[in-house]
């Protein structure tokens, strides 16, 4: 090919300084990330104690087979447990014998302390690897509107201008006084529930709430309710613990390495609320007749004073006499409400009503209340206060805990509930990693043989790539290695080696239609590089697809396939490209074997 006179000869094979610095920095960091992934994990219990405990102290407590090491200092201890070992038994046999003693259980690094310093963390595995206990949760967001139906009916009712409110299906019936103004009494209305919708037929009004507002309501109960069972699991000291949407109405709860899904169960699956109401001796209208914690029969005002949605901390306890007690803290607007009450009402009983939901044998949500405590006001209460009239002090506990969880405005039924021992979890891994190894070990073999001194460029590539891979997937907050992941490594090891196929296939034509090798090499990539960005991206738009609708396993298997879709392409044009310019970049002879 001939150059015009006065025009600079155009350099092929060679890339910017700036790519071979993104490239070896991408490595670099991405191998390092990955290498904490190749040491693994171990459970650890993080203690915080009431009084400083020693780790003789601690071994006595726990069986010596359970325990690979343990550092204590004063109050505060950390142990390692052994990988056969049930984390969730050794911390509930701590909490047991250490009262008031706070025990979080998490995943730790194996890998070199220099690594985890660095930040390095090894991968998260799904339940299917690591094993635990899985939870599906149905979200009941009709109840949600029901309870909003239900307080729009208790604050209308005490309009002077209704003479009643009838709580229908799909809204409310207010009944207005003789010689009352309409006007006035549907601006009042109009003001209190302005995205309502509200209509007059005949002597009465319609009111309820449009088609966006309900689904405004649903989601927002679905938006809480996901909130709240990520502080409830919290609450149960787990840090590793995935909590999902999983379809319209559902909740999905993973939670590796458990084995005993006792105690989260009964945390996970109660719906409670705390609501504080006005007591009375003796019935009247509007008063619901219940009985308090003796059996007798108490009244308790329709209306509560304070909900459990206000309530910001709760702190199980004793009071002077030794009786279980649950001390209380409100938000701004709690503190307010109660302290107008309480002002106004010096010498009056108030009552704390407990309320459950649960899943009869129907299938229906039920809903069950009992009133806990009956006090008088002696005084306006401030924002911290305490309840008490407990049974015991496990009961005070777990009020409080649910408490500081947070109050659910939609019932939470458990409907389904699996677990997955953690030997069944090892073969899963031992399987998928045979698999993975078995496709690496035929693409490296296969290249190498047929591609020669260029396949073990593009073997070089595929090692790497797989190592940035699982350096990358230990990077992404949330991503989580499963089954179906790992699987999705060995189809990332299929398509990085079909980069190598179209770019080197390509080169072998042209050096057969007579191009030296280092002109080959440029177009090569050139002309191969719009079908393989085309291929990738279309699969990587499939990736996206599985993530945004799927679930679990399948979400693992869609990232470690966007992910390595990233990667090879990295690897496979950037990374071999770095490698055969310099060596074969510059040959220009002809009818070169390769």
């Amino acid at each position: 090919m001939s150059i015009p006179r006065g025009q600079a000869p155009v350099l092929i094979n060679r890339l910017a300084g700036w790519k071979y610095a993104v490239l070896v920095a991408s490595l670099v960091l991405l191998v390092l990330s990955a290498l904490p992934t190749l040491f693994g994990d171990e459970a650890h219990l993080d203690l915080k104690a009431q009084a400083p405990v020693s780790a003789g102290q601690l071994k006595a407590l726990l069986p010596e087979a359970a325990i690979a090491r343990i550092q204590a200092r004063g109050d505060s201890a950390n142990l390692v447990l052994k990988d056969d070992a049930d984390p969730m038994a050794a911390k509930t046999a701590l909490e047991k014998a250490l009262p008031g003693a706070t025990v979080t259980l998490s995943r730790g690094s194996k890998a070199p302390s220099w690594l985890q310093e660095m930040g390095m963390a090894p991968i998260k595995l799904g339940l299917d690897l690591r094993g635990g206990v899985q939870f599906i949760l149905a979200v009941d967001t009709q109840a949600a509107l029901a309870a909003q139906y239900q307080a729009a009916k208790d604050a209308l009712a005490e309009l002077p201008a209704l003479s009643g409110v009838q709580l229908q299906a799909d809204g409310l019936v207010l009944h207005p006084r003789a010689g009352s103004d309409l006007g006035a009494l549907k601006s009042l209305i109009q003001r209190q529930y302005p995205n309502w919708q509200l209509r007059q037929e005949g002597g009465l009004l319609q009111l309820g709430m449009t088609a966006a507002q309900q689904q405004a309501q649903q989601a927002q109960a679905m938006a809480q309710s996901l909130g709240i069972m990520r502080n409830r699991i919290q609450e149960l000291g787990i840090t590793e613990a995935a909590v999902m949407r999983d379809g319209k109405s559902r909740i999905r709860i993973e939670i590796p390495g458990v084995q005993d899904p006792a105690r989260a169960r009964s945390i996970i699956g109660a719906t409670a609320s705390l609501e504080f109401r006005q007591a009375f001796t003796e019935g009247g209208q509007g008063r619901l007749r219940m009985r308090d914690e003796r059996g007798l029969p108490v009244w308790l005002a329709r209306r509560p004073i304070l909900t459990g949605s206000h309530i910001t901390g709760a702190r199980a306890g004793v009071d002077e006499l030794g009786r279980p007690q649950v001390s209380i803290q409100v938000d701004g607007k709690g503190a307010e409400r109660i302290g107008d009450f309480s002002r106004a009402h010096i010498g009056d009983a108030m009552a704390s009503l407990f309320i459950q939901y649960r899943q009869g044998e129907d299938g229906q949500t039920e809903k069950t209340s009992k009133v806990i405590s009956v006090a008088r006001i002696q005084s306006a209460l401030p924002a911290s206060f305490r309840i008490t009239g407990l049974k015991s002090p496990d009961q005070a506990k777990e009020l409080a805990l649910l408490l500081r969880a947070g109050s659910l405005s939609a019932p939470v039924t458990i409907i389904q509930q699996g677990a997955l021992g953690p030997s069944l979890g090892k073969e899963n891994i031992h399987n998928g990693l045979m698999a993975l190894a078995l496709g690496l070990g035929s693409c490296l073999l296969f290249v190498a043989l047929w591609y020669r001194r260029f396949g073990w460029v593009a073997n070089v590539a595929l090692i790497a790539n797989l190592f940035m891979l699982l350096g990358l997937m230990a990077l992404v907050p949330g991503a989580v290695l499963t089954l179906p992941g790992i699987a999705g490594l060995v189809l990332t090891v299929g398509m990085a080696v079909d980069t190598n196929v179209l770019i080197f296939e390509r080169i072998k034509e042209l050096v057969r239609e007579g191009k030296g090798l280092g002109q080959a090499i440029h177009l090569g990539y050139d002309n191969a590089f719009r079908t393989i960005l085309d291929a990738n991206l279309t699969t990587l738009f499939s990736a996206l697809i599985l993530y945004g609708l799927g679930q679990g396993p399948v979400r693992g298997f869609a990232v470690s396939l966007g992910l390595g879709l990233l990667t090879s392409m990295l690897t496979g044009i950037l990374g071999t490209r770095a490698i055969i310019n310099p060596l074969w970049g510059r040959d220009n002879r002809k009818a070169v074997r390769i």
